[in-house]
């Protein structure tokens, strides 16, 4: 009666199974057991037959893992880009609504400095921001103090 093995037990255990054996071992005869058909197998005596299938397990959880590493660098790498297109996005917008407001209070200031009544400067001042807010629809003021603080 042929002997069975218990793949389940070979695969949780491999790493231990495979403890001193040099690395170009382990891979040559996990190569080897993967060039042979599942039936030529038996031909092995049961442990070599074990030590192909053990190598064999060995290499394509290292492969897997190498694999599953790999897929999520990529992924990491393709949300970074992302990120980094985002955040080039929000400063372009920070940097609009900065110079806009610079804009505006440079105006508010010329208006400060040049007018002598003090009704006179509020009523300017509210005309340069009713100005500023009609050339620039999609100004927010209450969004860009936001964007300040």
């Amino acid at each position: 009666m042929a002997q069975s093995l218990d793949l389940g037990a070979i695969a949780g255990q491999h790493r231990r199974l495979v403890a001193g054996i040099r690395s170009a071992r382990i891979t040559h005869l996990a190569e080897e057991a993967r060039a042979l058909h599942a039936t030529n197998l038996w031909d092995f005596t049961a442990p070599k037959r074990l030590a192909l299938l053990v190598c064999l397990i060995h290499q394509a959880t290292i492969s897997t893992r190498h694999e599953i590493v790999q897929m999520f660098i990529k992924r990491m790498s393709k949300l970074t880009d992302r990120a980094k297109q985002e955040l080039e996005r929000l400063r372009k917008e920070e940097r609009a609504t900065t110079e806009h407001l610079i804009e505006v209070f440079t105006d508010v200031l010329q208006v400060s400095h040049d007018a002598q009544d003090p009704v006179e400067t509020s009523t300017q001042i509210r005309e340069v921001l009713a100005g500023h807010l009609r050339s620039r629809q999609s100004f927010d003021p209450k969004r860009a103090c936001q964007a300040i603080y």
